[in-house]
Parts: structure tokens; C-alpha cells; sequence
């Protein structure tokens, strides 16, 4: 794993066919379109992209949340992960 343990701030997680910012106060707000949650890839869910990170290493896990607390996919990283791009559906 990366060190240090503590965890570390990514990249904006990309989302093929999102739309925004929507706002940009306190945070920036992206929108997800029909296409991009439902059409795209309809029996696979919605592809969110991450990575690669600086120090990224084997067993470092990368957790999507959907609103507080509702983690909705965890993600492991593997020795053919290290430094590229993860790609994930998301139910």
C-alpha cells in the first residue's frame, strides 16, 4: 500500500457524459444525463474513471460514495492497476 496511511485527496472522479458544473459554490455540482446513468452502457451501470494517482500501489482502495455515507463501490487495486486509469461501473 501507499504510504502514508492516512487517506489522501484524488482527482475529481470522471464520469463519461456528465454535464456541469451545475454550481460552483460551496463546491462545484455535476450533473449526471440519462444517457450517461442509463444509456450508455444499460446493463452495465454508470463508468466512473479514477486514477492514476501519484503514489498509487498495490491494495490502495478507492471507495465511491453516493451521498453520505453510502459507499457504492470498492475498488482494490491490483498489480496491473499501478499508475493507470481505473475504469468501474457503478450499479
Amino acid at each position: 500500500m501507499s504510504s502514508p496511511s492516512k487517506p489522501l485527496v484524488l482527482a475529481e472522479l470522471e464520469i463519461p457524459g456528465r454535464t456541469g458544473p451545475v454550481a460552483e459554490t460551496p463546491v462545484k455540482i455535476w450533473g449526471i444525463n440519462i444517457a450517461a446513468a442509463l444509456g450508455n452502457f444499460p446493463l452495465n451501470g454508470l463508468l466512473c474513471q479514477a486514477g492514476p494517482w501519484g503514489n498509487m500501489a498495490v491494495g490502495d482502495k478507492l471507495t465511491i460514495f453516493w451521498g453520505t455515507g453510502q459507499n457504492v463501490w470498492v475498488e482494490t487495486v491490483d498489480q496491473t492497476e499501478v499508475k493507470t486509469q481505473l475504469s468501474m461501473f457503478v450499479p
